[in-house]
């Protein structure tokens, strides 16, 4: 409900997903997408495709409630699922259910500090993994 002096829109809007947030949400469907694309060339890509597909369901979500549960089931299945399927290299997900779950709290208008200090953390774990998986996808396309 809106109070007095407020109108709709700021109501709507704190029912919404922080553009931090889906910023985050979306740095996770790109690592997700580069090791996708690493499986191209290992022959893997049948085990990458559906948590892939899974990846993008966050940065639809507009909902903060559907976004932060969201956040928190797609984490839960994905970490045992990578480390069940290392041999696959499915734990190249784990980084991505990693910033899920960095993105269910890093909303800055309920936790200033907090969704900065969230976010700085994202881009150095997003940056770290995506070199690692550039140079992995280097250096497998360099071998045929």
């Amino acid at each position: 409900m809106a109070v007095a002096g407020e109108t709709a829109e700021t109501d709507q809007a704190r029912t919404q997903v922080h553009a931090v947030q889906r910023a985050i949400a979306g740095c996770a469907l790109l690592l997700g997408g580069l090791a996708t694309g690493w499986s191209l060339g290992v022959g893997t890509t049948g085990a990458f495709v559906f948590p892939f597909l899974a990846l993008m369901a966050p940065v639809l979500v507009r909902n903060r409630v559907g976004f932060r549960w969201l956040c928190t089931w797609l984490p839960v299945v994905l970490i045992p699922f990578g480390l069940l399927l290392f041999l696959v290299g499915m734990f190249l997900m784990v980084p991505s259910a990693v910033l899920l779950l960095l993105a269910r709290g890093a909303d800055p208008r309920r936790h200033p500090v907090g969704a900065w200090v969230r976010a700085g953390l994202a881009g150095v774990i997003g940056l770290c993994t995506a070199w690692g998986i550039v140079y992995g996808i280097v250096a497998v396309a360099s071998r045929s």
